[in-house]
C-alpha cells in the first residue's frame, strides 16, 4: 500500500503546470546596457533600471562597450550619440551592419540641449 501512495503522488507532481516566472524573474533575465561617457547620467540610468528590475551594465567609452559586447549580447542598449572614442551614430551603424547585432534595439540618449538668445 505504500508504494501506491508514492505512486500516486509522482501522478500528481507530473500533472502539475510548470511554475511561470514571477514578473521580477521576467526582468531580470534583461540585460541593458548603458553606453554614456557622463558618470552622473549613466549612474542615474543604472539606478532607475535596476529599481525597475533590470540588469544593468554601464560603459564610459564604446570601446568598453565593443569588448563586453563580444562576451554577451545585451537585450537592449541605450547609446549617448557624443562619446569621447566614437560617436552613438557609428557605433549604431556598426551594430546595423552586423547579423548578430542588426535587430539589436537600441535607444538614442543625449543630452545636448540648444541655447536661444
Amino acid at each position: 500500500m505504500h508504494s501506491g501512495h508514492l505512486h500516486k503522488e509522482n501522478r500528481k507532481s507530473e500533472n502539475r503546470a510548470p511554475r511561470l516566472p514571477e514578473m521580477g524573474e521576467v526582468l531580470s533575465m534583461q540585460t541593458i546596457y548603458i553606453v554614456e561617457d557622463d558618470r552622473n547620467i549613466r549612474e542615474i540610468e543604472m539606478l532607475a533600471l535596476k529599481n525597475s528590475g533590470y540588469r544593468v551594465q554601464g560603459f564610459g567609452t564604446a570601446k568598453e562597450f565593443y569588448a563586453e559586447k563580444k562576451k554577451k549580447l545585451p537585450t537592449l542598449v541605450m547609446l549617448d550619440i557624443m562619446l569621447p572614442d566614437e560617436d552613438g551614430i557609428t557605433i549604431l551603424q556598426n551594430l546595423r551592419r552586423r547579423s548578430d547585432t542588426k535587430k539589436l534595439p537600441v535607444i538614442l540618449v543625449t543630452a545636448m540641449g540648444e541655447e536661444f538668445d
